[in-house]
């Protein structure tokens, strides 16, 4: 992910931006156990910017590459979730209920199938180099 956001450099909308902050502040807040705190959006920028960055990329990807979630991958998700469960099917049930409860699980079975095809696209060099040269601050290893 980091490589293609590297690769990629674009203008990121700073109403995403902001969305982003406000859903990475009420996670923290929901995580706090629904804290009323009020976070400063500077803590959570950075984050939100690389969120932002990598979600346009994606889609970018998915649309130039024709690239759909599979459904059989989406299901063996979805079944592995289930399995830590007491009933299984019920929370099977669940998922397969309701369009915006998928397309969760969709997502993540989707960036799977983009970091696959970008490890397929890639190519990688080795460059030999010393343990010191790889431990020295501001080397490129």
């Amino acid at each position: 992910m980091e490589l293609l956001i590297s690769q990629n450099p674009i203008d990121i909308p700073t109403v995403l931006v902001s969305q982003e902050i406000k859903s990475l502040k009420d996670q923290m807040r929901q995580n706090l156990g629904g804290s009323k705190m009020e976070l400063p959006d500077d803590l959570f920028e950075e984050s939100a910017r690389r969120r932002v960055s990598l979600g346009l990329i994606i889609a970018e990807v998915v649309k130039h590459q024709g690239i759909t979630a599979d459904r059989d991958k989406v299901r063996a998700v979805v079944e592995d979730m289930a399995s830590t469960y007491e009933d299984p099917q019920e929370v099977i049930d669940y998922y397969y209920g309701g369009r915006d409860r998928l397309a969760s699980v969709e997502s993540l079975v989707l960036e799977d199938q983009v970091v696959d095809w970008v490890l397929g696209e890639v190519s990688v060099e080795e460059e030999p180099m010393t343990f010191t040269e790889i431990t020295r601050p501001g080397s490129q290893g």
